[in-house]
């Protein structure tokens, strides 16, 4: 029974999945397009999609098996509109509701040419949740690519799945309840082949605007 409670808070604390990216919108601009990827190009995006999916180990305070636990688990922050300074970027959109109030962040910086991102980072504190919750995840070195459409106002993009996702994520946080009782992630399984690993971003033109709403569960297959 003990063990049983363990799991049903992990699930509720951890496995988060915020609002879907259908309900993430972004205002059209029909703007022309130049012919390869530029840092002109890249600054006229006004907001940011980054997802990351992964199997992760979390460890659970109180837990007298000592044990860690492995879910597959997305830490996401939908159309973050962000403002630039040259090179670098910042953003930051909050969204409240019944039973949570989240705030999302970025910030990074750009090559000079706008063809990589050098560094960011992206974060979620949920201070509606028994004990709040907070994740970040920095990445490091990510190639972009242009990916224009009119229809979905898309700038730049980067799409990876498999291990390979490794070598951009540099650093990952989480942690969720109160000091006596929380969940504390632990590391990420690289080497698994279940499909699960896969990181993603999308820079696009508009303000971002998330639809009101609160997060989604996952028992993870639990």
């Amino acid at each position: 029974m003990k063990m049983h409670r363990v799991r049903l808070m992990l699930i509720s604390a951890v496995l988060i999945i915020p609002l879907s990216m259908s309900a993430c919108q972004a205002t059209a601009a029909k703007i022309q397009a130049p012919s390869a990827l530029d840092a002109a190009w890249l600054q006229k995006s006004g907001n940011i999609t980054v997802t990351f999916n992964a199997m992760m180990n979390f460890a659970l305070a109180g837990d007298p098996t000592g044990n860690t636990y492995s879910y597959p688990t997305q830490m996401d922050v939908p159309a973050v509109p962000i403002i630039w300074m040259g090179n670098i970027f910042n953003g930051k959109v909050t969204n409240s509701g019944q039973g949570y109030n989240l705030t999302d962040e970025v910030h990074g910086s750009v090559s000079a040419d706008g063809t990589w991102i050098n560094e960011m980072t992206f974060s979620r504190k949920n201070l509606g949740q028994a004990g709040g919750s907070n994740f970040s995840v920095t990445l490091l070195n990510v190639p972009l690519v242009k990916a224009y459409d009119n229809k979905t106002t898309n700038i730049a993009g980067f799409l990876k799945k498999g291990t390979d996702v490794q070598k951009h994520v540099s650093k990952v946080e989480f942690n969720a309840g109160g000091a006596s009782v929380s969940t504390t992630y632990v590391s990420i399984d690289w080497a698994d082949t279940s499909g699960v690993l896969r990181l993603e971003l999308d820079f696009a033109t508009g303000t971002g605007k998330r639809q009101m709403g609160g997060p989604s569960l996952s028992g993870g297959g639990m």
